[in-house]
């Protein structure tokens, strides 16, 4: 298989006589300015002003891609491409194909010139660039295999392209792409590109002249294409080319981003073309083991792709890829279902299959030389049935003739006893199904003033013509009636102004908002249509009372806490079982009751809460006497802690004046009674050191001890 591409002189030979035009040599032209031909906004925008600036003296381009094409570090004489002149074509100069080679267009960019609906809204799917003149464009492209175009959307259509808004970006190459240059060439490597501006296209109708896809969007839908006719490049959106808005080409002169480089390689390529280059891709399929002779005189001993540069007489370069590849044994398989009876055979090289042989293999070779096996398998069967199912419709006068019997709506079914060719009995067995005729309703709702039209037959159903009956016919060819009803909804207006506490959040259409908040909210309904609520929350302050949060507690003792706030608001204690109650204002810890955390959670009249949490620090403070006199009087004859902290214990330790340890004890029970070894102890001062651990403390106390007698 041989495909040609951009350049190739087979093409050029067969156009050579396009239109009876007689063409210049399409060989190489050596030009030191390659002339880039426009279609100028002025000369097809008419009065659509802003909506018309997709060409290259439009807004969309000249900040962008124009600075691009115009910077001679890019395209010039010492830059990475051909030195290009940007000319605007008039219509005269478009006029026919002899007026466009008179104009010296050496490539042609369409640019996009849209038009206006019945509704009086851009329409980007048709072109206000006369039909003739695309024509004109597209014929001077066959006239000469080194003629480009460059068009995209509705310009597109007389190439057979047609194009719709459902692009999503991004866009990705195309695998071993003809012209892959474009997406790794002089200006760089892309592995993908965007599209811009709200109308965004790819292609849903291609042309049957032959076309080659080059790039498709995530969906897998077709956005750039190579003509496989005209060897031009077909955009399916404009977009992939602007600036500004519309697209992702950067401004100023400088290739920053992948749709740069795909701008730039593009019209590299176009110079490449202009200058008479050709590529050749030529594919071969032999037996493996079989060489294969390149363009340069080489041998090719392996599959593979091969890649040849030559020179032709007139001096241009020509590249020749060529891919081999090996094939593989083939199989043929010959199977035949026939009558036992009928005596059927086949012969393959000699080896006869029938009814006594009816399955075998036979090795032979084929055109190619390669090897080829040829399984035969014949089924031999002693009955044959046929069925005849067919559905029609109703009143059509419909019949069909089976073995003279006639089968219509008055007789549908039946069977028929038949010989067939190859002799054998045969069951036809008949069924006509008559389809009635058929109604249907489409009933559709959508939003007011959202433009929805649908097309039922060729009427045109919209907010003007809602509803209205249509006469069609099934794909079985029966009239059917489609009752069309579209109901438009309207768009709801609502406004919520509710105070919120602070702190405190309000929940719109499933979003939480914080008090203060004033804004808009825009919700979609089940009709799909906008719902604008206007939302107003006022804020609210939480109450404030006046409390310590941080207190210390006696263990052993009440506490009582004090409030200073508004008596009307409303005051909750919790625990409640450690407080002397839960809803009044100042509670009192009860005695034995030594909660970690106490809350109070203080309410005002509007609802609105403020929680204060107090942080109680328990301690145990004993009672340490500073003398002591151990005389037997019945009275202050021993020295101990008194504790009164629930679950208490300590340890005891007497120093004399001296540092020396004379008592200890961690027995509650033990006290000292004034005595060192058995011996009364001499009046003096003692220190007394107490280590003290409750549930919540480990404290130690000290002080000075007078023992008198």
């Amino acid at each position: 298989m041989r495909r040609l591409l951009f350049g190739a002189t087979l093409l050029l030979a067969l156009l050579s006589a396009v239109n009876g035009f007689a063409q210049d040599d399409c060989g190489c032209q050596e030009e030191e300015v390659i002339t880039v031909c426009y279609l100028s906004k002025q000369d097809y925008c008419g009065a659509f002003g802003a909506n018309c600036e997709y060409t290259f003296d439009g807004d969309f381009f000249e900040g962008g891609l124009v600075a691009k094409l115009q910077n001679p570090a890019l395209f010039g004489e010492n830059g990475i491409s051909c030195d290009l002149e940007l000319k605007r074509a008039t219509p005269a100069d478009l006029s026919s194909v002899q007026a466009i080679n008179d104009c010296g267009c050496d490539m042609i960019f369409v640019g996009q010139f849209l038009t206006l609906d019945v509704f009086g809204q851009p329409d980007l799917t048709e072109s206000a660039v006369p039909t003739q003149t695309l024509n004109n464009i597209r014929d001077w492209s066959l006239a000469c295999e080194s003629n480009l175009v460059i068009v995209t959307q509705a310009e597109a259509r007389p190439w057979g392209y047609i194009t719709a808004n459902q692009n999503i970006n991004p866009n990705t190459p195309e695998e071993e792409t003809s012209v892959s240059s474009i997406f790794d060439g002089p200006f760089g490597s892309l592995s993908f590109f965007n599209q811009g501006g709200s109308y965004q296209g790819v292609f849903t109708g291609l042309p049957t002249t032959g076309f080659e896809i080059l790039a498709n969007d995530v969906t897998g839908a077709p956005t750039v294409a190579l003509d496989e006719a005209t060897n031009d490049i077909i955009l399916g959106d404009v977009g992939i080319l602007c600036s500004n808005g519309a697209g992702e080409i950067s401004l100023g002169n400088s290739i920053v981003n992948n749709n740069d480089i795909l701008a730039a390689n593009i019209f590299a390529l176009g110079c490449r073309i202009a200058e008479g280059i050709s590529t050749l891709d030529q594919a071969f399929t032999v037996c493996e083991g079989e060489p294969v002779v390149l363009p340069d005189g080489g041998v090719a001993n392996a599959p593979g792709e091969y890649l040849d540069t030559l020179t032709a007489a007139n001096g241009c370069d020509s590249i020749v890829l060529t891919q081999i590849t090996w094939l593989p044994q083939d199989t043929i398989n010959l199977g035949r279902t026939t009558c036992f009876e009928s005596g059927y055979s086949i012969e393959v090289d000699g080896e006869v299959f029938d009814v006594d042989r009816p399955s075998g293999s036979v090795l032979l070779q084929n055109a190619s030389g390669c090897d080829s096996l040829v399984n035969v398998n014949i089924n031999f069967v002693e009955f044959l049935s046929t069925n005849i199912q067919q559905e029609v419709c109703e009143d059509s006068g419909y019949s069909i003739t089976v073995n003279g019997t006639t089968y219509n709506e008055a007789n549908p079914d039946g069977q028929e006893a038949m010989i067939t060719a190859d002799g054998c009995d045969s069951i036809v067995t008949i069924d006509l199904n008559f389809v009635p005729f058929l109604t249907d309703t489409l009933s559709l709702e959508a939003c007011q003033n959202s433009g929805f039209n649908i097309t039922v037959g060729n009427t045109n159903y919209n907010e003007l013509n809602p509803s209205g009956e249509e006469v069609l016919q099934s794909v079985d060819g029966c009239d059917s009636i489609v009752t069309v009803n579209l109901s438009f909804r309207p768009v709801s207006t609502t406004y919520i102004e509710s105070p919120v506490c602070e702190g405190e959040t309000f929940m719109v259409g499933g979003m939480s908002f914080p008090a203060g908040t004033s804004t808009q909210v825009v919700l979609t309904n089940q009709y799909g249509c906008d719902s604008i609520i206007f939302v107003e929350l006022p804020e609210l302050p939480a109450p404030v009372v006046g409390i310590d949060t941080v207190v210390t507690i006696q263990q052993g003792s009440s506490y009582a806490f004090e409030v200073a706030g508004d008596p009307s608001y409303s005051y909750t204690w919790s625990p409640a079982e450690a407080l002397s109650c839960s809803n009044c204002m100042s509670a009192v810890l009860e005695v034995g009751s030594y909660p970690a955390v106490v809350e109070l959670n203080v309410t005002d009249s509007l609802g609105c809460a403020s929680i204060y949490t107090i942080q109680p620090e328990y301690i145990c403070t004993p009672y340490l006497p500073n003398a002591f006199s151990p005389n037997a009087d019945g009275r202050n004859d021993t020295f101990f802690p008194f504790v009164v902290c629930p679950n208490a214990t300590y340890t005891l330790q007497i120093f004399d004046r001296w540092g020396n340890l004379v008592f200890e004890s961690s027995d509650s029970n033990l006290e000292w009674d004034g005595q060192i070894n058995g011996k009364a102890a001499p009046i003096g001062v003692y220190v007394y050191v107490v280590q003290l651990e409750t549930a919540f403390t480990r404290e130690t106390f000290s002080g000075e001890l007078n023992l008198v007698r």
